[in-house]
């Protein structure tokens, strides 16, 4: 998704919705926050088959976009993922798990032609089509690999870099990274999880170019650095750090971002981790290779949320037809911040 945080400017709210309804749980369990460093909020919606986006503008009005295939094989997405430089939706295009179609979308880069699916506007229908399209093999040789998470980050060169993470019936787990240009994909294995219970993944980029994954399970999340993406060659991942978390861990809401955190008398930017248990939200910051827990908040039952890296927390309530997206400050009440119908 804190000693105390230094503020990200530039931050905004974005907000994926579908039409307001009366959802299933599988539907409202489905809302994701997400915390991109230094960019947005943003909570993704995917739900009967959509997968709808809103962003907050400047001005306080709201900005729609919904993910509409234009093939079939576009396949079912899977996910959305940002950067402060654009947007990716990650699609599974063989009716397996182990090939996975990326589409990045970025202002003013331009457009490939006849793309699988595009962005539209719900109250124009203008569609926009991503800058660029690749489809990988996330684990040839393992047809029974299956995806675990996906995402991508901008490396300390400016390039883009897709990454996913396939789960091996052995309980391996093994990263596959790639640029959009074509170049061959790199592969490295990331040691063994359990191969029950659910499992996924987050990644950040910090300003000395390293890439960092938090990997979730069952009941524990796991801290490592994967080195400079944009160097070539073998990666060698490290585990920095770990938790071990109780049974009402939602691995699904662990988040990793960028937080500054005081050592000595200066602030410097660390990888954070973010995760919610049960009814409360935790943020961690990294420092002297531990994960020191930074923040905490209670959130009311039922409600999914996070502690962003400036020290603000949000949650998101079931849709009840009235304002049920809350933000506040720990040890502060949240107030409303807007409705999200789904």
């Amino acid at each position: 998704m804190d000693a105390r945080i230094t503020r990200l400017a530039g931050w905004s709210l974005a907000l994926a919705v579908v039409a307001p309804a009366a959802a299933s749980p599988a539907a409202i369990k489905q809302q994701i926050l997400e915390y991109p460093a230094g960019s947005c909020l943003h909570v993704t919606s995917m739900a009967d088959g959509r997968t709808v986006d809103y962003t907050r503008a400047s001005d306080g009005t709201w900005q729609g976009i919904e993910v509409v295939a234009t093939s079939p094989s576009a396949g079912e997405v899977q996910g959305v993922s940002y950067t402060t430089a654009g947007l990716a939706v990650h699609s599974i295009t063989d009716g397996t798990s182990n090939t996975i179609m990326f589409g990045l979308f970025r202002s003013g880069a331009g457009t490939v032609a006849n793309p699988p699916f595009v962005l539209r506007d719900p109250r124009t229908n203008e569609t926009t089509a991503p800058a660029a399209v690749r489809t990988i093999t996330l684990d040839p040789g393992r047809p029974d690999s299956v995806l675990v998470d996906a995402g991508h980050v901008v490396t300390r060169t400016g390039t883009y870099r897709g990454l996913a993470l396939a789960l091996r019936t052995t309980g391996e787990l093994v990263l596959a990274d790639f640029d959009f240009s074509g170049q061959a994909v790199r592969r490295t294995s990331l040691g063994f999880t359990p191969p029950i219970g659910s499992n996924k993944g987050s990644f950040t980029a910090t300003p000395d170019g390293h890439v960092w994954v938090a990997l979730a399970s069952a009941r524990n999340i796991r801290l490592l650095d994967l080195g400079d993406l944009s160097a070539t060659g073998p990666l060698a991942p490290v585990q920095s750090s770990a938790l071990t978390l109780g049974e009402r861990f939602d691995p699904e809401s662990t988040r990793v971002g960028i937080i500054a955190i005081l050592i000595g008398l200066l602030r410097q930017p660390k990888p954070s981790v973010s995760y919610q248990v049960g009814d409360e939200l935790f943020i961690h910051g990294l420092k002297n290779g531990e994960l020191e827990l930074v923040a905490r908040q209670k959130v009311p039952e039922g409600a999914s949320g996070l502690i962003e890296e400036d020290g603000a927390y949000w949650y998101l309530l079931p849709y009840i037809e009235q304002e049920n997206l809350y933000r506040g400050f720990p040890g502060f009440v949240a107030v409303p911040f807007g409705t999200i119908a789904y």
